[in-house]
């Protein structure tokens, strides 16, 4: 059996500029508390062995956002919204495996329930209560081709129930408390390899998504829009990664992947998703000593079209790359974790949006630093 508490206090700026000589500032708090337990068993019946697991997961929190007009350069603020989101969620797993010989059988249930309870504290008869229920499976097959590689099927179901963000946070800027949930159900094929700590892993993979969020503008000409649910999209691609030891405790890594995202239905049909890359990866080195764990990651995010161009007409965002550095110490129950992100304070763009004939950039954010505290009982 294990468990685990947590918090996280979060507070955020984010300023986009461009618009007619001004810019809109989102600022947001949350305030997140919770816990999650999990309880295992395995035993065998003469050549078969069998193992099940399941968990429970509970959190409870609010945000506060609010909105701003500002000018070019995020000055001179203007209050334009101001809310605040109570967020409880609850979900429960399940997970059985059966093997035997060279082949592994498996299958898995998870159902979650979040419920948010919106104010507007500048218009309360917005004020609205939505509840969400969604429930998935997961199957799959595992056949062993050698003492150390493996090849393997799944079919399994996904959701993803709108953030406080999407719904709430942010009236008359991108918030839409109408949204749905997005549902995907995927096939995944592949191969992977693990010997002496050397692991190779490739997978392709078909997705097929229901309700994908994107954002939207309902009124280019002012840039006001919203995130709604796009309908039907699929993306299919290839995943790859690999890892290698080195001496000293060193070991490098890297992973990547190409995809094709395009939406299947309606007026867009036959078209690319925005902001969805076609390729990204990461690379990097990893230190192992004792207690401690030192990573060093270079991730790279190739071209992306703008949001708001489901007409694939506008020039892609281009693609960046930036670097994080994190440690990590573990003494018994206690783990203490720190990261620099951004490591060289790179300036990009992380998103862009169009609203057809001028397009607008999202400054990436400059480094940050995060610092954690993990207790388990």
């Amino acid at each position: 059996m294990a468990g685990q508490a947590y918090g996280r206090f979060h507070d955020r700026d984010t300023l986009t500029t461009g618009r007619f000589g001004s810019g809109f500032l989102t600022s947001g708090r949350e305030r997140l508390r919770g816990g999650a337990g999990q309880a295992s068993r395995s035993w065998s019946r003469g050549e078969a062995a069998f193992s099940f697991s399941g968990g429970a997961e509970l959190s409870r929190g609010a945000f506060e956002g609010r909105g701003f007009f500002t000018d070019v350069f995020g000055k001179d603020p203007t209050p334009a919204s101001d809310t605040r989101t109570r967020q409880m969620s609850e979900g429960i797993y399940a997970q059985g495996e059966a093997a035997r010989g060279a082949w592994q059988v498996l299958c898995g249930v998870r159902t979650d329930r979040a419920r948010y309870a919106y104010t507007d504290r500048r218009a309360p008869s917005n004020d609205v209560r939505r509840t969400f229920r969604e429930t998935t499976w997961r199957a799959g097959l595992l056949y062993r081709t050698g003492e150390a590689s493996s090849a393997f099927l799944t079919r399994s179901q996904g959701y993803r129930i709108p953030s406080v963000v999407d719904l709430f946070a942010y009236p008359g800027f991108s918030s839409n408390p109408a949204l749905e949930s997005t549902r995907s159900s995927d096939w995944e094929a592949g191969w992977r390899y693990l010997s002496q700590g050397r692991r190779f892993k490739v997978t392709l993979y078909r997705m097929e998504m229901r309700n994908e969020v994107v954002f939207v503008l309902t009124n280019p000409q002012w840039f006001i829009g919203q995130n709604r649910n796009v309908g039907r999209s699929f993306r299919r691609g290839v995943e790859a990664e690999v890892e290698w030891p080195l001496p000293a405790g060193f070991r490098a890594f890297a992973s990547g992947s190409y995809q094709d995202a395009e939406v299947t239905a309606g007026p867009h049909a036959g078209r690319r998703l925005p902001m969805v890359p076609r390729a990204q990866g990461t690379a990097g080195l990893q230190w192992n000593g004792g207690e401690w764990t030192v990573r060093l990651a270079a991730s790279w995010v190739g071209p992306q079209l703008l949001d708001n161009d489901l007409a694939n007409r506008r020039a892609s965002l281009p693609g960046y790359t930036a670097a994080d550095l994190s440690a990590r110490w573990t003494h018994r129950a206690l783990t203490v974790e720190a990261g620099a992100f951004n490591l060289l304070d790179k300036a990009y763009s992380g998103r862009g949006i169009t609203n057809g004939a001028t397009d607008y950039f999202t400054p990436s954010a400059p480094r940050s630093f995060r610092l954690a505290l993990t207790w388990s009982l």
